[in-house]
């Protein structure tokens, strides 16, 4: 019996969807983003959201911005650079301040109330992105950023689930992992590629041959 029923939406107007918009702010918050919960002020609970990537990931950054604007449900904006990183900032009182309670549970940082929300390999894509590597054997691993609770165990159900792809969870004492073997890695990398192919420095990053022929075909 599958844990996870995805989602099939039917559109009923041009504007986006709840699900579309909801799905991409909490990917980027499991992936690389974070959410501060900050000391109430003048009666306010204030959360900030923040992604930041380095210069040499530029690319990847704007597209970030620009996907959750369009989302048009984040407020009080704002992006900077410091050294070699680039920034970008939105506060709110509400939406983040209901999902920083869905993402945290006794302090502490969980995806057990959120991957319900997940439906398409947009998620998948940016946790891969953010969080994933190829290692020596071009198989993919993916550090979910935590060493506790059922988080690893429903990711796992996520990607079988949703996406058909077998995984398996690697514990160590200071992480969980995602690995997958070739035949899941392949699998994976077909399914995030029309996403991640608008994307010059991660296509590089996770499809080394396919790039390395892409520019011998340029030049």
């Amino acid at each position: 019996m599958s844990t996870f029923k995805g989602y099939d939406k039917q559109a009923t107007s041009d504007a986006m969807m709840r699900i579309d918009k909801r799905e991409r702010i909490l990917s980027c918050v499991l992936g690389g983003a974070w959410l501060e919960k900050l000391p109430k002020h003048d009666g306010k609970n204030i959360v900030l959201f923040s992604i930041c990537e380095h210069e040499s990931n530029k690319d990847y950054f704007d597209w970030k911005v620009k996907m959750l604007k369009e989302t048009q449900w984040l407020s009080n904006f704002k992006t900077w650079k410091k050294k070699d990183l680039y920034i970008a900032q939105w506060s709110d009182t509400r939406k983040l301040r209901i999902y920083h309670k869905w993402l945290h549970r006794s302090g502490k940082r969980t995806y057990e109330r959120v991957l319900k929300y997940m439906y398409s390999p947009l998620f998948a894509a940016i946790m891969v992105m953010d969080r994933g590597a190829l290692n020596q054997s071009k198989e993919l691993v993916i550090d979910l950023g935590l060493n506790y609770g059922e988080s690893a165990d429903l990711m796992k159900a996520w990607f079988k689930d949703i996406l058909d792809i077998s995984t398996e969870v690697v514990r160590t004492q200071t992480m969980h992992y995602l690995s997958f073997d070739h035949l899941g890695t392949k699998k994976l990398l077909a399914s995030i590629k029309p996403i991640v192919k608008d994307i010059p420095s991660m296509y590089e990053k996770l499809y080394p041959a396919a790039h390395a022929l892409q520019q011998d075909s340029i030049s």
